[in-house]
């Protein structure tokens, strides 16, 4: 099982371009494709989840299949290491660093 991402946790992206720019952590905010399910307070990302990168935007949890068990208005909900895109750079999986007790399969 894996932690459930929520506003403000990050993708890893790596550098990019020449010369190599615009990796590092990228946080997922705001979130805006649903506004009411929240853990701690913060928002609940779901797949596809739109958020500003360094020349274009991310897409949370784009290129995984994220949870198969949970969803928000029929979109799976993000996990920590669901792979995000933005057509740039890679990215390593999204870290959940802001709660750590609700998680999904």
């Amino acid at each position: 099982m894996k932690l459930v991402a929520v506003e403000g946790d990050v993708d890893i992206a790596s550098d990019a371009h020449d010369p190599p720019a615009g990796g590092g952590p990228k946080p997922i905010t705001p979130v805006t494709q649903q506004t009411f399910a929240r853990i701690n307070n913060l928002l609940i990302v779901t797949k596809g989840e739109e958020f500003p990168c360094h020349c274009t935007s991310g897409y949370a949890g784009q290129l995984s299949v994220c949870s198969t068990v949970l969803n928000i208005n029929e979109i799976p909900i993000c996990r920590e290491k669901d792979v995000s895109e933005d057509g740039e750079h890679t990215f390593s999986g999204i870290v959940v660093s802001n709660q750590c007790f609700v998680n999904s399969e």
